[in-house]
């Protein structure tokens, strides 16, 4: 397993996806916006899996942010998992001490080519900063959210 590190300013995962995506760490503000784009498209549908608009609404203002983030505006892996995968059409997977969960898109259809699969994995460290990680060959990730069957699209199942 590799870890790559980025500043720490309270928008290092966005960082970190900025990067696995190819765009670059300073591409940090766009994937925030893309999860703010994500969540207002899909919004029923994330009330329905976050338990209510008042949820959801709280977490479009907390990824909103156009310069410095707060510890209010850190990425939550497992809020920000199920929009990660579905906007950017993915495999999330987000490792942490407490849980570590891998996430689907909730509406794209899984690729019918193995090569097309793409999957990035993030780790949140030391309580307080996010990295991205790549796994070697045939390691294991963790196992899939529970709700991703339960909430998922019917063109989204293998």
């Amino acid at each position: 397993m590799t870890l790559l590190t980025w500043r720490e300013d309270c928008n290092c995962g966005y960082r970190a996806i900025a990067s696995l995506l190819g765009m670059g760490e300073n591409f940090w503000a766009f994937i925030r916006q893309e999860c703010v784009v994500e969540l207002q498209e899909f919004m029923s549908h994330y009330e329905i899996i976050y338990g209510g608009q008042i949820f959801v609404q709280q977490l479009i203002h907390n990824v909103y942010v156009e310069h410095v983030a707060t510890l209010d505006n850190w990425m939550t892996l497992l809020k920000m998992g199920y929009v990660n995968a579905s906007k950017f059409k993915l495999v999330f997977a987000a490792l942490s001490l407490n849980q570590s969960q891998t996430f689907f898109p909730l509406r794209s259809p899984p690729p019918t080519l193995i090569s097309d699969h793409r999957m990035i994995i993030i780790a949140f460290v030391n309580n307080c900063h996010f990295v991205q990680v790549y796994l070697k060959p045939n390691s294991p990730i963790p196992p899939p959210s529970n709700l991703w069957r339960k909430n998922c699209t019917e063109e989204a199942r293998p």
